[in-house]
């Protein structure tokens, strides 16, 4: 077996269960929500701050399902990453670590054995230059679309990737690069009864391997390229890898917020047929606004097609458009991000328009 392969076999292995993961102008018209309650630790206003990258949001306890039968779960890490707003995705015997801020995604590492001939992979982490365990960018939120990002940082980090084979041990992968180009694409996934529309994520990771000397091994160059497709309010909703036989969609969420489709007929928004405009957990029933509140709800407030309104009587919450000289043309998504007034966990999902043909 060629060391050159089963070192490139550590990141194609690692990264292309990425498939897995995730586990997302004007004045307002129309009724809309009035954010009156307080924070419930200080006393003070609600101001909604985001936490989490638009199109990646995690939430422990949550997961996806995708079309060829494997299902995500995303819990908060509590063993390496503990205390640093990691979120760990299992599928299958594998678990990847991810964490994001409201302006970067960030890749930790992976654990699982996976195996290529005959010899066990079972850890991969990123480590800084003191040796701390770190992390690589998958993503900015600066960087124009299309383009391709190039991140700079990366001069001081490195790749382990540890193996179960005496001989080889830890692999040490340097001189790290990562570019990615963020663009919308088509077609978009199809999720219940509504198309999503979605960006593409294209990730390359490009290193030079440095051998245990008892190889007695020159160091030599790996690449692994991979394309995500990433929903608002929801994350990953399809993972393409043509060279590695990988294509699979999202079929089903459990633990969060349906998404609710409106249909745009001729400059008017119907509600789908098929959709409900009460807000609803997947798996679990309506958001109860005694529980919840809609964190980013000035922000809605702000597109004058859209109007998220609080039920008094059944205590949810309910999504209406109305027809505006900018109401979307094109399959749109808008993310909503709901917050346990107690614990401040946060839900992600989305209200989508799409064109009746």
């Amino acid at each position: 077996m060629s060391v050159e392969f089963l070192v490139r076999a550590i990141l194609i292995a690692s990264l292309a269960l990425l498939t897995s993961a995730c586990g997302g102008g004007g004045g307002g018209s129309g009724a809309t929500v009035v954010q009156s309650d307080t924070d419930s630790g200080t006393g003070e206003p609600y101001v909604f701050t985001r936490t989490q990258f638009e199109y990646l949001p995690f939430t422990g306890g949550t997961s996806i399902q995708y079309d060829d039968d494997t299902e995500s779960s995303v819990t908060l890490d509590t063993n390496d990453f503990a205390g640093k707003g990691v979120y760990a995705i299992e599928n299958d015997g594998t678990t990847l670590y991810f964490s994001t801020t409201e302006t970067k995604i960030a890749f930790h590492g992976a654990d699982g054995s996976i195996e290529k001939n005959g010899i066990t992979i079972t850890k991969l982490r990123f480590r800084d230059s003191t040796g701390n365990l770190s992390s690589i960018p998958m993503l900015y939120s600066n960087t124009p679309e299309g383009t391709n990002a190039i991140f700079t940082e990366l001069t001081t980090k490195k790749a382990e990737a540890t193996t179960n084979n005496f001989l080889i041990g830890t692999v040490d992968v340097q001189s790290l690069e990562v570019t990615s180009i963020f663009e919308n694409t088509e077609p978009e996934p199809k999720l219940d009864y509504g198309l999503l529309p979605t960006r593409k994520l294209t990730f390359t990771i490009q290193g030079i391997v440095q051998l245990p000397a008892i190889l007695d091994q020159p160091p030599f160059s790996v690449t692994f390229t991979d394309t995500l497709y990433l929903t608002s309010g929801i994350g990953i909703v399809k993972h393409e890898s043509t060279d590695y036989g990988i294509n699979n969609e999202i079929v089903s969420l459990t633990g969060l917020p349906t998404t609710i489709w409106f249909n745009n007929a001729a400059d008017t928004p119907i509600i789908d047929s098929e959709s409900d405009p009460t807000f609803s957990i997947a798996g679990i029933g309506a958001i109860s606004s005694t529980t919840y509140r809609v964190a980013n709800i000035d922000a809605l407030n702000e597109i004058p097609w859209l109007s998220i309104q609080e039920d008094t009587a059944s205590n949810t919450f309910n999504v209406g458009m109305t027809p505006h000289e900018d109401l979307p043309a094109t399959l749109t998504s808008v993310e909503v991000i709901f917050e346990n007034k107690e614990t401040e966990e946060r839900l992600s999902g989305n209200v989508t328009i799409q064109p009746l043909n």
